[in-house]
């Protein structure tokens, strides 16, 4: 049997009396990456068995033992992709009020994750403009890389909503940090210097590097022997 494409199988015919061989046959593909998929119609439509032919272990299609399983992904609340917002999620740390604009009060403490401006800006973030949340992943990281102390700086705050999310899923591996489609990054004057030492992408990878140091050194202080990935 041939998989020629998604949903199309091709069965070869075989001729009257024509003989079948078939040979011994015990083989196990163990995939480079441990975590691999391609966002295509049968990984949405949670087709397993295509999903296993194209060798993929992805959180959005979990696959059942006799296909090999999948990784242990933490699913947050459902979101597999866009986490931050289940990790972070906006609702905790607004006022409950809206401005002139219909837009909501983020708490004077935690303005400086949501409520982004560059100098001389009057304008809030691209999460107000298209309905997504878009957070500072400058906030809370050092120029060495390393993670302040504030309490209520981005870091900070995502690592302990990751401790209390690892104690509800005791058998995940893999805890994604996943950021929001958005056009654009935080606009403030940190995160527009920092794009030009780093590039937007390297703004997320120092704030995923901060935010996984302080998970270490949490597992270590408690003596857990977990390995989060």
């Amino acid at each position: 049997m041939n998989y020629l494409s998604y949903k199309y199988i091709h069965v070869p015919t075989l001729k009257e009396n024509e003989p079948i061989n078939l040979y011994s046959y015990d083989k196990v593909y163990i995939p480079a990456y441990e975590q691999r998929a391609y966002l295509n119609t049968a990984v949405f439509n949670r087709d397993h068995e295509y999903t296993a032919h194209m060798r993929f272990n992805t959180d959005y299609c979990e696959q059942p033992a006799y296909l090999g399983g999948s990784s242990k992904w933490c699913q947050y609340k459902g979101d597999t992709s866009h986490t931050m917002t289940s990790i972070v999620p906006l609702n905790d740390f607004v006022t409950g009020s809206k401005d002139s604009a219909g837009f909501p009060i983020i708490q004077d403490e935690y303005k400086s994750i949501f409520a982004h401006t560059g100098s001389g800006d009057d304008i809030y973030s691209k999460f107000f403009q298209n309905g997504f949340i878009d957070y500072c992943f400058s906030n809370g990281v050092n120029e060495d890389g390393s993670s302040n102390d504030d309490p209520h700086s981005l870091v900070n705050i995502t690592v302990e909503s990751l401790k209390n999310f690892m104690s509800q899923y005791p058998d995940a591996e893999y805890f994604m940090l996943g950021q929001a489609d958005v056009p654009t990054g935080c606009p403030c004057d940190v995160c527009n210097e920092n794009t030009s030492k780093y590039a937007r992408s390297g703004i997320m990878i120092r704030f995923v590097n901060a935010v996984s140091r302080k998970i270490k050194e949490w597992l270590k202080e408690i003596g857990s022997e977990r390995e989060p990935k």
